[in-house]
């Protein structure tokens, strides 16, 4: 990294400054969330779903050497160390010598429900969004954790991972067991060709939420975790692993000083999927609830909302569904800290859906990526931008692996 704009536009060249903007701009944005507590409890309201007994008793159950071995070993050999240095070829190497003191340690860690400071302390890369980054918010801030942290963020991520399925809106696609991304993207264009066909008024919303991931308050996470039904024990665990966290900033080599994480699921830990499928999943059944939304499957599933991760696709079919949505969406931010972005939230016009109709001020475009995928009012002319973008990738993926065989002096 070579330069940086400083908050009053001056360009910063030097590594020491450019690091104290850095580290300032994180601090900043890792402080602590203040939320309304009336719209936490109005968004814990909305009717979801809670865990069973059962599924609460799953949860908590002790660790055991399967399933603390499953998660020492998961992941490629060649992810990045955290501040330890520690990654997966040591427990490969050493786990028939040592596993014994490996369960030992981390039931004991398990059971107690405490990490060391230095255990929960991450290392922050700043990954460019754009071609040209200028400022610190044009870089993804993702988080090197330590082998221990994340091997107890693999057990209970995967845990959670097994009753999400249950837990989270059907709509929900990212972190529920058996749906994909190409599912969600299949029903936003079932959605578009059936408005099309049918003439039905149809109004495509792609919301973009600024740093979904990092603006997320830990007291609405840990009441959501309670009100969806984990126990005290398990919501501890959660705790341990996210309060008094902290990170520095690597840059150019240089590692800066540390500064608390007090939001935020992070970038980086094996949770911060679940966690915020779980977070996001009462805004979510909110919109599904009080929307009009599409009906397929003579009219046996009904289609408000699609969701993937933080990309979420709202149906309006009415112009009164704006107020609805703009309600919910107001009422979330309160409650977590989100912040909705209006110039990269995306509408679309389709069937007779009237383009003036204003919606919370975001732009109407003739074609909107859902999922990085482009999408048009016209079906077929959707399906022709898909193809293109796909063959644009596999160009450029086979003249880099072209050029590389000839580096290498292959034929």
């Amino acid at each position: 990294m070579t330069k940086i704009l400083d908050p009053e536009g001056k360009t910063i060249l030097t590594s020491r400054e450019i690091m104290g903007i850095f580290r300032e701009s994180l601090r900043s944005k890792y402080g602590v969330i203040k939320v309304d507590e009336g719209s936490v409890l109005q968004m814990m309201a909305v009717g979801h779903k809670r865990l069973a007994d059962q599924e609460r008793e799953m949860l908590d159950k002790p660790l055991d050497i399967a399933e603390l071995r499953q998660a020492m070993l998961k992941g490629g050999g060649n992810k990045a160390p955290g501040r330890d240095g520690i990654g997966r070829a040591f427990f490969t190497e050493t786990w028939d010598d040592l596993k014994e003191d490996w369960v030992e340690i981390f039931t004991d860690m398990w059971e107690h429900k405490r990490l060391t400071a230095q255990q929960k302390q991450g290392v922050i890369v700043c990954i460019p969004k754009t071609k040209n980054p200028k400022e610190p918010k044009d870089y993804r801030n993702i988080t090197l954790l330590n082998t221990d942290y994340k091997t107890l963020a693999r057990i209970l991520a995967g845990r959670l991972q097994m009753v999400l399925g249950e837990l989270l809106n059907p709509n929900k696609y990212c972190g529920a067991p058996g749906k994909s991304i190409f599912d969600a993207v299949g029903t936003v264009r079932d959605a578009i060709a059936y408005a099309e066909t049918s003439g039905t008024p149809l109004c495509v919303l792609s919301l973009d939420f600024t740093e979904a991931f990092d603006r997320m308050a830990h007291a609405y996470l840990f009441e959501a975790l309670k009100d969806y039904g984990c126990s005290a024990a398990f919501v501890e665990r959660v705790r341990m692993m996210y309060t008094n966290a902290s990170s520095m900033i690597q840059i150019n080599g240089h590692m800066s000083g540390t500064f608390p994480i007090e939001c935020s699921v992070r970038q980086g830990c094996p949770m911060s999927m679940s966690l915020f499928a779980l977070c996001i999943d009462p805004l979510i059944t909110d919109l599904e609830d009080n929307l009009r939304g599409l009906k397929f499957n003579n009219g046996q599933r009904k289609v408000a909302v699609v969701a993937y991760a933080d990309d979420l696709t709202v149906l309006l079919t009415t112009p009164e569904d704006v107020t609805v949505v703009q309600r919910c969406i107001q009422c979330y931010e309160r409650a977590t800290g989100a912040r909705l972005n209006i110039t990269k939230s995306k509408a679309l016009a389709v069937g007779s859906w009237e383009p003036t109709t204003l919606v919370m001020g975001i732009p109407y475009c003739e074609v909107i990526q859902t999922l990085g995928s482009p999408m048009t009012k016209v079906t077929k002319t959707s399906q022709r931008l898909s193809r293109e973008k796909v063959t644009a990738k596999v160009r450029l993926q086979a003249k880099g692996t072209s050029g590389a065989v000839r580096y290498l002096g292959c034929r």
